[in-house]
């Protein structure tokens, strides 16, 4: 083992500053799309719940075309 480090150094990452290192509310704000209008940053107001296809097609609700699998 000691031969393969030898051979192939591992490079280590450099540490974030203080300056890089990125909170919660500023991952939020690079990952939200500014306002296409005002160039804001939009806010989420309201999220619904999506199923999955499996719990959609093995349910009561599975299309009438769909057979019992």
């Amino acid at each position: 083992m000691q031969e393969c480090t030898v051979l192939l150094p591992v490079e280590t990452p450099p540490t974030p500053t203080v300056d890089e290192e990125a909170g919660p509310e500023e991952a939020a704000e690079e990952s939200t799309p500014p306002c296409v209008h005002c160039g804001e940053l939009m806010e989420l107001v309201q999220s619904s719940f999506k199923p999955s296809w499996r719990e959609v097609m093995f349910s009561k609700y599975r299309p009438s075309w769909y057979g019992d699998g």
